[in-house]
């Protein structure tokens, strides 16, 4: 779950990170740009990386970004073929 936590924090403020993501070909390629980054993990551990990081917000901007970060994900996920 660290790896997902730290890439939902990376994903807030480094917009290459966001970039190399939305540009992965598929999923194989997308764990493998994460995996050279050290962000390997899963959607189960995603999922739960986002829900613990919300219930460390402290305003409501905060955990409007990571709500955005975590659909975006989603879409992603769906988007990409396996």
């Amino acid at each position: 779950m660290a790896a997902a936590q730290k890439f939902i924090r990376r994903a807030w403020w480094d917009r290459d990170l966001v970039r190399q993501v939305n540009q992965a070909p598929d999923r194989a390629a997308l764990a493998q740009l994460l995996a050279a980054q050290g962000l390997s993990f899963n959607y189960d551990e995603f999922d739960e990386a986002g829900r613990h990081l919300l219930t460390e917000c402290q305003t409501h901007e905060q955990a409007q970004m990571i709500e955005e970060i975590k659909l975006w994900w989603h879409c992603l996920g769906q988007a990409l073929s396996p």
